[in-house]
Parts: C-alpha cells; structure tokens; sequence
C-alpha cells in the first residue's frame, strides 16, 4: 500500500512536470532562476577576483580581460561584485522568506483548523499588521534603531507573515469540509495525523506560489533600502549597494548601474513569470491527493 501511494505522489509529480513544461516561458524563467542559485551558492569559488580589493589606479577602468565587465569607482572588478551580491541579495531574499514561512504557514493552519477564540485573535492581529505600509514602518525602525540589513529583514517577517496567515486559513477552510477529512474523520485519524497528511499536503501548491511571487517582492525591498544606505552596508556586495554607488557616476561609466540593475530586473521578472505558470501546473494535480490516499 505504502509503495502504490508513492507511485501515485511520483505520478502526480510527473504530472505537475509535464504541465510546467508545455508553458515555454515558465520554464526558461525556472532555468534562469536556477542559473542565478547555483551563482549565489557557488560565488566563492566563481569570482574572478577579489570582489573587496581596491585599485585605484583602475578607477572606472573600462572593461578588460581581467576585468571583464570593467571596475567601479574605487577599482573594484564589478563582474566579481555582482557575482558576490548575488549570494548576498539572495541568501537575504531567501532568510526572510523563510521566516515568513515559519511563522505564516502554522498560524494560517492552526487558526483554520482549530477555529473559535483562537482563531478570532490571529486574524485580527493579522488585520492590524496588513493595515502598516512595509516600507514606512522598515523606515520608522531604521530611524529608531539605525541603519543596518537586521532591522530591515527583521520588519519585512514580522509584516509579511500577516498575508501568507490569512492566505492559508482560507485554504485550510475549505480543504477541511472536503469528503476525504470526513472520511479521515470517520476512520479514527487524529487531527494531528489529518492535518499533516491531508491539510498540509493540499496547500503546499498556493503556499509553493505565493513564495515564489513573495521573494520578488522581497529582494526589490531589500534592494531599495540598500540603495538608499538603510540596507546592507558598504563594503559589502549587494546589488542595491551597487546602484547607490554607481548612481554618481552615471554620465562617465554607466555600466556600474546597468548590471545590478539588469540582475535585479530578470530575477524579479523570472520569479513573477515562474511561479503563475507553476500554479497554473500544480492546479489541476493538487485536488484529489489526499482522497487517493484515503482509499488506499
């Protein structure tokens, strides 16, 4: 039994895979996006130098053999720069979607399943921190605080939690009037065992989705603050940190703009592009898991 319903979970995964694969432009955006992951987890070892170390007689040098993509203001090689705060403005993107995770995921879940008391004071926690504007509130902190990347990330989880909680409670409300939480119901499963065999195992799709969308969000916010000194802090390599330098040197070396700029841009593109066409794949496969299990 154990076997036939791992063949059946592979099967859907088949399934989900075949689907992703006919939307062409998802999957050259899930191509770039992986592109981007292996950069950030191996940029140690695929910089071409020293992505800190000064020259200043390589001031806003054109690009070489060296230096591929040419040097900023202070001689640094940009190509070695952008690859360095790929690892950075990802590791950070992907630390705060994490966080949102933890806590968003089994506060949506617990207030679904569970309902009453409790789930009336979840959800209006979560109404009040929806009403605070991100970027006001990370700026108010800052100001009270100082700048630094902590604050910023600190804030982004706290607030961001909020929709992910209230996306789940919706799904976790209508997936626990389905037949086959009944039929787990009757078969003397506990709630503990039905929610993780069954709740959790239908809203990984729309939780899958809105992470994907949510980490665009998130590197465009840690890039701003970056950009305006409020982020990750110099010497540090981090795309927004690159455009704040490069802004005062736009008219003589454009290229230390273009660069992160069009880093940003694609993976913030790649993201949005990938995760409609993987919730378009996972849709029509993620309704009936749970009831093939429950008949097995």
């Amino acid at each position: 039994m154990a076997e036939r319903t791992k063949t059946r979970r592979m099967t859907s995964f088949q399934k989900v895979l075949q689907r992703l694969a006919k939307d062409k432009m998802a999957v050259l955006c899930g191509i770039i996006l992986l592109a981007f992951l292996l950069v950030a987890i191996f940029s140690s070892s695929l910089t071409p130098n020293d992505p800190n170390e000064v020259h200043p007689e390589l001031r806003l040098a054109e690009p070489s053999f060296q230096y591929p993509l040419g040097n900023d203001q202070l001689g640094r090689c940009i190509l070695s720069r952008l690859i360095a705060g790929t690892s950075t403005t990802l590791g950070n993107a992907l630390a705060v979607l994490t966080g949102i995770l933890v806590v968003g995921v089994p506060l949506g879940m617990y207030a679904g399943f569970k309902g009453g008391i409790v789930d009336n004071i979840i959800m209006r926690l979560v109404d009040v921190l929806c009403t605070f504007p991100s970027s006001l509130v990370a700026l108010a902190v800052v100001g009270i605080l100082g700048p630094g990347l902590t604050n910023i990330m600190l804030v982004l989880v706290t607030l961001w939690w909020a929709p992910l909680a209230r996306m789940v409670r919706g799904e976790v409300l209508q997936i626990k009037e389905k037949e086959f939480v009944t039929a787990a119901r009757c078969s003397g499963l506990s709630d503990t065992k039905i929610v993780f065999r069954h709740v959790l195992l239908n809203i990984v799709p729309p939780v899958v989705v809105y992470a994907t969308l949510r980490v665009g969000a998130i590197i465009m916010h840690i890039a701003g603050f970056s950009f305006i000194g409020l982020g990750t802090q110099a010497p540090m390599s981090d795309w927004g940190v690159m455009l704040s330098d490069a802004r005062e040197y736009l008219r003589f070396a454009p290229r230390m703009m273009l660069w992160p700029g069009l880093c940003i841009m694609i993976v913030a593109f790649s993201l949005n592009v990938f995760g409609e066409g993987l919730g378009e794949a996972l849709k029509p496969g993620s309704k009936n898991l749970s009831r093939k299990e429950v008949q097995e």
